[in-house]
């Protein structure tokens, strides 16, 4: 994963959100023996060779209400294999996660009905792309349901 991220991580003109980092796995608490150095940039490779020993993974006991009984054993088998290789896997509690779809349609769907039907989904204030001739395609379907 810290190979993948070398290469994809770091802005690339178009994306906002991916501007200049000094973030390393280190200090993400992935790799806590690692030190992050002062001027530091984009190096998730970083500590590949020390493997997911000081990984902790929190596995929710409320996310399994409604979930497919092949997934739940796909999940155990994958939790199986991060713990032969080491890291150290727990169950967790958060009670309120099964409020969460629930608490985000509350914004979520205003949200969403004031960017498609009056913002032309774009929205605004972006500091990135915009695909203007969607946005065009959008106002006209709209226009036209209205």
């Amino acid at each position: 994963m810290g190979l993948l991220l070398d290469a994809i991580a770091g802005p690339d003109g178009l994306d906002a959100r991916c501007g200049p980092s000094n973030h390393t796995m280190s200090d993400r608490g992935v790799y806590s023996s690692n030190p992050l150095p002062a001027a530091h940039t984009n190096n998730f490779s970083e500590g590949i060779d020390e493997g997911i020993k000081s990984f902790k993974i929190g596995v929710v006991k409320e996310g399994w209400r409604d979930c497919d009984s092949s997934v739940k054993e796909a999940v155990n088998r994958a939790i199986g294999i991060l713990e032969d290789l080491g890291a150290h896997c727990e169950e967790v509690s958060i009670p309120m996660h099964s409020w969460g779809g629930k608490i985000w349609s509350g914004v979520g769907v205003s949200g969403s009905v004031m960017q498609q039907g009056f913002g032309d989904v774009q929205g605004s204030g972006y500091k990135g792309l915009y695909i203007t001739s969607l946005s065009s395609h959008f106002k006209e379907g709209f226009s036209l349901a209205r």
